[in-house]
């Protein structure tokens, strides 16, 4: 580096989150352009694009200079305060990972924080006193001359002499001059060394409004807020170097310094060398040799199933492809230096096996490895499915491997937790992952600074795409609506404006979903670690790809539900299969070509089946029939947005149904394609035609794909020119030959991992063959893995009553805390009801008598000692829990006070030993719950539904039963077959959630969930028909609505043309309303008719009267025609009256009968 008289030492670039606009690429580049030698990235508190900053600072000919910001607490600090920690050397650098993991682990606090005494010996760390809101500067400003000066000495005395500066800022603060002269004083009086920096927050003059934009999000303030008080000022920009010398021209000792600081900070991060930790072999066996042993004896404990799945083979030829392909995995393998690697995963997958924690077969291209079979890392045989190792691990292209493993949700920790436990707390660790300010939600953070109203901001976001990878700029090119907007609104202009300079940049910091680490070392020898608040273990401070840079080998722990729901239902049938002396069912030897389960799948029966549940994967299914294993690997990876739009996945069923001839691009591609019917549907497809037209190995072809996923033109016309010359050589002409590199081409756009799809077919499967043969243990199964979210517990009982299988309400006698089987029929779990939680009713169950609770006194009573209170009482009775202790809901949350008052009292008794004074059991209680009416059906229904997502004691359109066979709507369950007939037809139902959305234009639109008691439907109802219905429809409640309208197959949905309330459906179907009278009691007649009065409709209203010894009588009711909705027939029916309809018409005087 050259002798330069300046280099920036206090910089923070957008890791140092909402705070700083920097982005490091344009931070290195305008150095560069500013002539800047070297620059130090100080964060506050991170590290988190070290390794970014560095490559990148190297690259283009830039020192990096490594450092943070850190805030310092203790004795005579004005805490938190920031000072600035710089690495010097090797050793320096040691020291800031350490410091900064220290400072989110040591603290009690949740602000990451530091000590001065942590400074003390410490060797090539350099120290600035932090600027303007430093320690030193603060109390200064303050006027506390003496109190700075002692925290200087104090600094002083722990930092190794000749590496603690003071710093001088010149931002255009107030006092700006007292405070510089203040410094330099100090500095004299203790001998210490003065440095300039401009602690530059932002790259250019003009980005300064950015910069206060972000702070505003962070800080949730307006821009134009009057007391707002910003921490950065407009001068705080990257200062070339001749302002800077200008800046501080009366100080030159104080710009030299930073020069001779930027010299002496040199620091190398070592990249391209892995450090994974040595896996332990016993009798001095080498790491290549131990993965031999396994495989070749995983073989071995692999073939008879082998044998079993690919019968006929002759079992000799199967033999030597499998032992050719071991070894050539072996080879490659051990030659690119991974022996290690594999045998850590297949370890902790063994152990997870051991503890009877489920794990997938397989996920990603790891399941194309043989060797990962035969030692248990996946469970999918990878030659019957023509899965390629090369497409895992490529010989010509050096990368690490990379095993995404799946395992049951609730047992993932425990499987972290062996391996922290194996190789040591302190090398195992998450991965940060750092999220950026996205196109939709950068919107919303913008306009609400600006003061835009959360209405208009809602409506202009949703002008956004929301697809994975949109980007405004995207979205101003595709959406004519948003460009209008722009175009024709000045702070909307503005708006979008802004947000453009700040979206991307980073916002938060999270723990990776699945990302673990495992090294030889203790993690914070590679990068500083961090807690998050509320959050159990610790991350290391850089993301995925910088970790990996650093030599970190990742491995992805995923946690998937459907794991728990096989590994569950396959427990509770086997129990069963026990009982009747039968085979345990094994999920390993499922028959892969069950007809039962290709049937639930051709007819689209899959909800709760994983990967084939969504509407527009039933239809598909439907259209295919799948028939074969294949089917569904193809499926899971033709059911993308890629594919769908191409015309691809059309093709692919034409032609499986022989309304398309199957065409092989090439003949001898006949072998590689016709399992898919002529179509490119793989990754893998596309290397196997590339070896077999031009002769690549498999590793070639890999590379191939790889640059054909890239799309750089320049790779690709290289390419395409090795390739064409190559299909030629082997006998293509030119012109077919570049004709199918376009095809591939074209295909490796859409084309999806077989191994991946092969291996979540697996569990597709198995999860389809559970709901086909065992549907009580697989229900039971779903509900269970779904017992905390209500929503979803309420979808499982609507898939119960289509499967016909009968869900029993909650018993708090006969419940268990999860949901249970009881025959062949669901017993709902306590713990499954809203709020509740299992651990809670764990306890209740723990506590029940052997005869069960008899009144909620007595279930207080037993659980005084369980945290019951009057949420979870209230819960329980809503529910339905309670009904057999007492004979309505209304009474016992009349009596909960009492109640739990009487539990109190004997959990206060129990604690000072009185309990039983006067002898008998938690039973023998005095206290009664009040008599009283039960709440109106609907009521009781609607808090029901609140607690438990469903209607278990009843159905809102049980009290309609008479009614509806005359309403003339369809069964929700029949809409299916109706298929793409565009048929109007009317279904009636009760709207048991709404949603309300906007239409690109801005117009009101509605999202009704219908359910009737054959099923659920989701309505869509347009702008047109909505505004007649919005405010009916925000008190609707749980009546019923006749909706006439289109059902849409290829969704699942049902658009609406007309929407009728109840008292519309009576009014056209029903000729009269009939007051019955059978003459007994008294009457208030004048009442009745203030009642008529009271809801004028167009129905015609007809008394029948019991006529002593004659007969009935009728008489028209000429005055009055009403509207006889729900709240009428209820006022009628208090005064004595009992109602019917009538749909014969009636006579308009009196006639006896």
């Amino acid at each position: 580096m050259p002798q330069t008289p300046f280099a920036h030492l206090h910089l923070h670039s957008e890791y140092s989150l909402l705070s700083a606009t920097p982005r490091i690429p344009a931070l290195v580049k305008a150095a560069v352009e500013r002539t800047i030698p070297a620059l130090a990235m100080t964060d506050r508190l991170g590290l988190f694009g070290m390794v970014n900053f560095y490559k990148e600072a190297v690259k283009k000919g830039v020192k990096p200079i490594l450092g943070g910001e850190l805030l310092l607490v203790g004795p005579g600090i004005p805490d938190p305060a920031p000072i600035v920690i710089l690495a010097a050397g090797m050793k320096g650098y040691r020291h800031l990972l350490d410091l900064i993991s220290r400072c989110y682990i040591e603290p009690a606090s949740s602000t990451p924080t530091m000590h001065v005494e942590w400074l003390r010996g410490m060797e090539e760390v350099i120290v600035l006193t932090g600027g303007a809101r430093g320690p030193v500067d603060r109390w200064l400003e303050l006027g506390e001359q003496e109190r700075a000066t002692e925290v200087l000495r104090r600094l002083a005395a722990v930092v190794t002499p000749g590496n603690l500066y003071v710093e001088l800022v010149r931002d255009g603060r107030r006092f700006e001059g007292q405070r510089v002269q203040g410094l330099v004083a100090l500095a004299q009086e203790l001998e210490l060394p003065l440095v300039a920096t401009n602690n530059v927050y932002f790259i250019s003059p003009e980005d300064y409004e950015s910069q206060q934009i972000l702070e505003c999000i962070r800080d949730k303030q307006a821009l134009d807020y009057e007391q707002r008080r910003s921490e950065v000022t407009a001068e705080q920009w990257l200062k070339p170097m001749a302002d800077m010398v200008a800046l501080f021209d009366d100080l030159p000792e104080a710009i030299a310094n930073a020069g001779r600081i930027a010299r002496r900070c040199t620091v190398t991060i070592e990249m391209g060398k892995y450090h994974l930790p040595d896996f332990p072999t016993q009798g001095g066996v080498s790491i290549d040799e131990e993965l031999r042993r396994q495989a070749f004896e995983g073989l071995d404990e692999r073939w008879p199933l082998v044998l079993q799945l690919r019968r006929p083979v002759d079992p000799i030829i199967l033999r030597a492809e499998y032992e050719a392909r071991l070894e050539f995995e072996l080879g490659t393998i051990i030659q690119m230096g991974f022996p290690g690697y594999f045998l850590i995963v297949a370890d902790f997958i063994k152990e997870a096996k051991r503890r009877d924690i489920p794990v997938g077969p397989g996920r990603g291209s790891g399941a194309g490895s043989l060797v990962a079979y035969c030692i248990s890392i996946t469970d999918i045989d990878p030659l019957p499915y023509g899965l390629l190792f090369e497409r895992f691990l490529n010989p010509e292209r050096i990368s690490m491997p990379d095993f995404d493993i799946d395992f049951c949700v609730d047992g993932r920790d425990a499987v972290i937790e062996y391996v922290a436990e194996k190789y040591g707390h302190a090398n195992v660790g998450q991965i940060a992952a750092i999220g950026t300010m996205l196109a939709r939600g950068v919107v919303k953070d913008v306009g609400r600074v600006l003061g835009m109203g959360f209405g208009e901001l809602d409506r202009i976001s949703k002008m956004i795409p929301f697809e994975i990878g949109m980007t405004l700029e995207k979205a101003l090119e595709s959406e004519e609506e948003l460009r209008h907007q722009r175009q024709a609104d000045e702070r909307v202009d503005r708006l979008i404006t802004l947000a453009l300079r700040v979206e991307g940049l980073s916002r938060n910091i999270s723990k990776h979903a699945a990302g673990v680490v495992i090294a030889s070392h203790p993690l914070h020898h590679f990068a500083p670690l961090m807690k998050l608040e509320g959050e159990e273990g610790t991350l290391i401070q850089l993301d995925m790809k910088q970790a990996e840079a650093v030599g970190l080998v990742k491995f992805d722990f995923l946690g998937l539900r459907n794991l728990t729901v096989i590994h569950q239902a396959v427990k509770l049938e086997n129990r069963l299969r026990c009982e009747q002396n039968l085979a345990p069912l094994d999920m390993a030897t499922l028959p892969l070509d069950d007809p039962e389960t290709y049937r639930l799948l051709q007819e689209g029966r899959t909800t709760g089946v994983f990967q084939l549940e969504s509407g527009g994967m039933k239809n598909l299914l439907t259209k295919l029939k799948p028939d074969c294993f294949e089917d569904i690997i193809a499926l899971v990876a033709l059911y993308r947005p890629g594919p769908l739009n191409s015309g691809m996945v059309d093709q692919f069923v034409n032609r499986k149904h022989g309304l398309e001839s199957v065409v092989y691009p090439v003949a001898s591609l006949e072998s590689i394609l016709k399992e898919t019917y002529g179509v490119m549907v793989y990754q893998e497809q596309v290397m196997q035609v590339a070896q077999i037209v031009a002769g690549y190995s498999l590793g070639e072809a890999d590379l191939l794909r790889r640059a054909m996923g890239k799309k750089i033109k320049e790779e690709m016309a290289q390419q395409r020119d090795l390739f064409t010359s190559r299909a030629v050589e082997r006998g293509l002409d030119e012109g077919t030959a570049g004709g199918l590199f376009d095809l591939m081409e074209k295909f490796a756009e859409y084309g999806f991992n077989k191994s991946h799809s092969a291996a979540y077919a697996l569990v597709a499967y198995q999860t389809a063959y559970l709901k086909a043969h065992h549907p009580v243990a697989f229900m039971v199964a779903q509900m269970n893995a779904d017992i905390d979210k209500t929503d979803k517990i309420a979808k499982h009982i609507e898939e119960c009553r289509a499967m016909r299988i009968n869900v029993l309400p909650p018993e708090v006698n006969l419940s268990q805390a999860r949901f249970t089987r009881e025959g062949e029929s669901v017993r709902f779990g306590l713990g499954g009801i809203k709020g509740l939680g299992v651990e809670m009713m764990e306890a209740v169950v723990r506590h029940r008598p052997e005869q069960g609770f008899n009144t909620i006194f007595g279930l207080c009573k037993a659980t005084s000692t369980e945290g019951m209170n009057r949420k979870v009482l209230e819960s329980l009775i809503l529910s339905g829990a309670l009904d057999n202790l007492h004979p309505t809901r209304a009474g016992m949350m009349a009596g909960i006070d009492a109640a739990l008052e009487e539990g109190n009292r004997h959990g206060r008794d129990s604690r000072l030993g009185q309990g039983g004074l006067f002898g008998g059991t938690v039973e023998a209680v005095q206290t009664k719950v009040p008599v009283m009416v039960e709440y109106p059906y609907d009521e009781l229904l609607l808090r029901e539904g609140a607690a438990i997502g469903a209607f278990l004691s009843g159905h809102p359109l049980d009290p309609y039963t008479k009614e509806l066979p005359q309403w003339g709507g369809k069964p929700i369950e029949e809409l299916p077959a109706l298929g793409d007939s565009n048929e109007s037809v009317a279904i009636i139902g009760i709207p048991v959630g709404r949603q309300e959305k906007r239409t690109r234009e801005g117009e009101r639109m509605g999202l009704l969930q219908l359910i009737d008691q054959t099923g659920s439907i989701e309505v869509t109802i347009y702008p047109k028909v909505y505004q007649n219905f919005k405010g009916p429809l925000e008190k609707w409640g749980l009546k019923p609505m006749r909706i006439i309208g289109r059902y849409r197959d290829g969704r699942g949905s049902f658009n609406a043309d007309h929407v009728e309330a109840i008292a519309d459906i009576r009014s056209g179907v029903f000729r009269a309303l009939v007051l019955s009278w059978d003459g007994e009691g008294a009457i208030a007649w004048r009442r009745v008719e203030q009642t008529l009065e009271e809801s004028p409709g167009i129905l015609p209203v007809v008394l029948e009267v019991e006529l002593d010894g004659v007969g009935r009588g009728r008489w028209r009711l000429p005055r009055f025609l009403v509207r006889p909705d729900d709240e009428l027939v209820y006022a009628l029916a208090q005064h004595g009256l009992k109602i019917a309809w009538d749909s014969e018409g009636a006579p308009t005087w009196g006639r006896l009968h």
